[in-house]
């Protein structure tokens, strides 16, 4: 029987060798896979890294373009606004309520009456001009006559110069 126990302490050392290997062997596969993982997710942060910047840059290009497209939207209707407004300076109608509106223009025997500054003493003109008779200044503090003449609303009161030349005549 000892030769039989001998051999039964042989197979279990055998045993726990080779345990012993797989262990080895199997703790050694989890190094293995841990650094694989490991250079796995360097590798990936490496990546993301080098590819924030052309990012960055990308979104930034992209927002200037709806930016600049945006613009281009405006600067078109702009432009579709303005050639309509040319289109009707070709028009007679329009350049006649343009030339009343904001020259002052009438035609021939039509009677114009301007106000000119309601906060001073009332100034109403009125008249008959011919067409292409304008009143300059209209709307603008002057007082306007209807025979062509135009004086500022500030002469209708003597200037300083005039007070005082009138003080020292009223003097002698």
């Amino acid at each position: 029987m000892i030769s039989h126990a001998g051999t039964d302490s042989l197979r279990a050392d055998t045993r726990v060798a080779e345990g012993a290997r797989r262990r080895a062997a199997g703790a050694a596969a989890r190094r293995r896979a841990l650094l694989l993982l490991f250079a796995v997710v360097v590798v990936i942060t490496i990546s993301v890294l080098a590819n924030l910047g052309p990012l960055h840059h990308l979104l930034a290009a992209q927002e200037r373009l709806a930016n600049t497209n945006a613009s281009i939207v405006q600067l078109q209707a702009k432009k579709d606004e303005l050639q309509a407004q040319l289109a009707r300076l070709g028009e007679s109608a329009y350049l006649e309520a343009l030339a009343r509106e904001e020259m002052a223009y009438v035609r021939p025997g039509e009677e114009l009456y301007v106000v000119t500054d309601p906060s001073n003493s009332t100034t109403v003109s009125s008249g008959r001009l011919g067409l292409g008779a304008s009143l300059p200044g209209a709307g603008k503090g002057v007082v306007s006559r209807t025979d062509g003449a135009a004086e500022d609303s500030q002469s209708a009161r003597p200037g300083f110069f005039e007070r005082i030349l009138t003080a020292i005549a009223d003097l002698f």
